[in-house]
């Protein structure tokens, strides 16, 4: 009587085995922001004379200054809104200059994104109610595209190295 174990059924069950952990296992990625970047294009950007940027700043200390001034994350919705209001009253294209210490923390970066973005949003769903009567998801990308190209802003962003 022999006492050998055949080898190709063990490697059939081992390759059975790799491919159900392969399958039932689940790779946690990397989250981040979900931020569409403009296309690449070779010609340098032109400078716009009539272009005032509000600066939004996220300093060392996760304190956010605007313009230059100390502001908390309550009182950035007036001050953004009030910006945008007077920039569209003019007829000139708003834009929100927003830069972080790379001392400011995450969670702090990530706060005052997400303040910017619900401003965006809401003057979004304010002007598309207005205009068409309908929020901004419910509105044609013809509709969406006269809104951004009349009362959009745009938001900058970028790192600085201060101490």
């Amino acid at each position: 009587m022999s006492h050998e174990i055949a080898a190709g059924a063990m490697a059939d069950i081992a390759f059975l085995l790799l491919i159900f952990f392969m399958i039932a296992t689940k790779i946690e990625s990397d989250q981040g922001l979900l931020v569409q970047l403009p296309p690449y294009n070779d010609t340098p950007p032109v400078a716009s004379g009539n272009r005032k940027a509000l600066q939004v700043l996220l300093n060392a200390d996760d304190q956010i200054m605007v313009s230059g001034q100390l502001a908390r994350s309550e009182m950035i919705d007036t001050i953004i809104s009030d910006y945008l209001l007077y920039q569209w009253h003019a007829g000139q294209e708003a834009l929100i200059a927003l830069q972080a210490n790379r001392q400011s923390t995450y969670a702090a970066y990530v706060g005052v994104y997400d303040i910017l973005y619900r401003i965006r949003n809401r003057w979004r769903d304010r002007w598309a109610m207005h205009i068409y009567h309908k929020i901004w998801e419910k509105c044609s990308p013809v509709q969406q595209k006269f809104i951004l190209e009349k009362y959009g802003f745009l938001i900058s962003e970028k790192d600085l190295y201060l101490d």
